[in-house]
């Protein structure tokens, strides 16, 4: 990603924080099957759809100093969607899961330690069709990782990282009343487990699963400045998550689609996500791909590439797609 474009990034920062000072509340988000060829389409029986990144990590200089480095190696996220009956609902709904995998050491220069890792997070959340809003149905998600720590001078392997083993299950009743179960795992303890009961419907907003947010993005009808209500586990209540727009943008592109290996100058939209809170950590940034056709949407709106920052602003994760099994 060129500095331009990073810069432009940067501006959609601000300009994103000032446009959501002045606006009234969005109405709730259109939703259609823009994961299809034919956008118009309903949700199908037999959907199967597996999508593959690279993860790269970009640094910035406190990942690596006198005291302390931070590397992360390649990685690779993948994801995958399929549709299933449910006997509940009595209609077909989507199951959409995750997995990031990256290995990487930790440098303690003071004490000359370096501790190798490999982090896991897995994700798998089911909700409703685009017609029926997205609703949440349930979600399930899975961190074993090894978080940089903020102390700038340690003197110990042991002050560089905290690692975190925890699983939270969260379920969504018809009025989207929900239970969040978080099960934290310490080794030579007992798992620590943590019930919340919450209320998450809100009636002047959509409401999302967090695990299903960035799919939600594929999905939009139109990309506009927006406000999406999901509940946030680490805070306990469902928080408002803004959404702005920049300009379209168009990049080449290395990728296998459906078996076959091309190069393709693909159109998207940038976006920029970020909680609607003070000190609520940095906004992630998302390229979508642009519908061609809505009856022939041949990059079916895919999630391009997606900048994640790491804990502690020691730099970001870059996801660039390079396999698309579509439906």
């Amino acid at each position: 990603m060129n500095k331009k474009k990073l810069l432009a990034l940067g501006a959609t920062i601000m300009s994103a924080m000032l446009f959501a000072s002045c606006t009234s509340p969005s109405k709730k988000v259109k939703f259609s099957e823009n994961w299809y060829l034919d956008t118009t389409s309903s949700i199908k029986a037999d959907v199967n759809e597996t999508l593959t990144y690279a993860v790269t990590f970009e640094g910035k200089d406190n990942a690596d100093t006198e005291y302390r480095a931070l590397r992360y190696n390649p990685g690779v996220y993948t994801t995958t969607l399929v549709s299933e009956y449910s006997d509940e609902l009595s209609t077909y709904v989507y199951r959409y899961t995750t997995s990031l995998e990256v290995s990487g050491e930790h440098e303690c220069k003071t004490s000359g330690e370096i501790q190798s890792f490999e982090d896991t997070v897995t994700s798998e959340v089911v909700f409703t069709s685009a017609m029926q809003g997205l609703k949440p149905i349930s979600s399930v998600k899975t961190f074993s990782t090894h978080t940089p720590t903020v102390i700038s001078q340690p003197t110990s392997i042991e002050q560089c990282y905290t690692k975190y083993d925890y699983k939270v299950e969260t379920t969504y009743d018809e009025a989207l009343n929900g239970t969040s179960v978080q099960t934290l795992y310490k080794e030579g303890q007992e798992p620590q487990v943590t019930t919340t009961n919450f209320t998450a419907r809100n009636e002047d907003y959509t409401t999302l699963d967090n695990e299903q947010v960035l799919f939600a993005l594929r999905g939009m009808t139109s990309y506009s400045a927006q406000k999406f209500n999901v509940y946030n586990n680490s805070w306990k209540r469902s928080q408002l998550v803004g959404l702005s727009v920049s300009e379209e943008d168009s990049e080449e592109f290395s990728l296998e689609i459906n078996g076959q290996s091309k190069k393709a100058t693909i159109s998207y939209v940038p976006l920029t996500i970020g909680i609607q809170e003070n000190n609520s950590g940095s906004s992630q940034f998302v390229w979508i791909a642009k519908t061609t056709d809505r009856t022939n949407n041949t990059y079916r709106n895919v999630m391009l590439k997606f900048f994640l920052p790491v804990n502690n602003a020691y730099g970001t994760f870059e996801y660039t797609l390079t396999k698309a099994n579509f439906i």
